[in-house]
Order: C-alpha cells, then structure tokens, then sequence
C-alpha cells in the first residue's frame, strides 16, 4: 500500500497497537500511516514519536483537510525515500500546521 488510514477507535484492538506491529515490520517501517481520530492527546502523542512518515487529522473534518493530509504525507514519503536513497540524513522540520 502507499498510504494507511489509522483510526485508534479500532473495535477490539487499540490503533496505537496497530501501529507498533506495523513499525516493528521490515517492510512496514516507512508505510506512511495518517491517524484518523477524535483523541485530542493523539496530537502530542503523535509528535512524541518523531516519525517523519506519521500525521494526524482530528476529527471532525473535512474531506478537503483530509485529502490535504494524505497528499503531504505522500509527497513528504516520496522526497524523504529519494533523501535516503542519497544517504542523507532525514531530518527537518516534517510536521505542517
């Protein structure tokens, strides 16, 4: 997949669960993943992780945030593996407001 969309309100499991199986996967490790959620504290939870392939969008929103989110996330995804496969470093400033 190019993108996942995470809602943490998962019935029976926790998306913050989801989400540590999916990063502990070779192949998962930079699958760019949007939480979707209502959580407000997910916000600083998520900058915690300092995972420059994770965002976040509060919920309520609109499609237009949303879709918004999912292209920067992508396009952040593509510039930072072409980054990686330079050797340089990931690093900057990759949360948006």
């Amino acid at each position: 997949p190019e993108i996942l969309l995470l809602d943490l309100g998962l019935p029976g499991a926790s998306g913050w669960s989801v989400l540590a199986a999916l990063r502990a996967h070779p192949a998962f490790q930079t699958l760019p993943v949007l939480i979707v959620t209502a959580q407000r504290e997910a916000v600083a939870q998520v900058a915690r992780l300092n995972d420059p392939w994770l965002d976040l969008v509060l919920k309520p929103f609109e499609l237009a945030t949303l879709l918004e989110r999912v292209d920067r996330l992508l396009q952040r995804h593509r510039a930072l593996s072409a980054d990686e496969g330079k050797g340089q470093a990931l690093e900057g400033p990759w949360r948006g407001a």
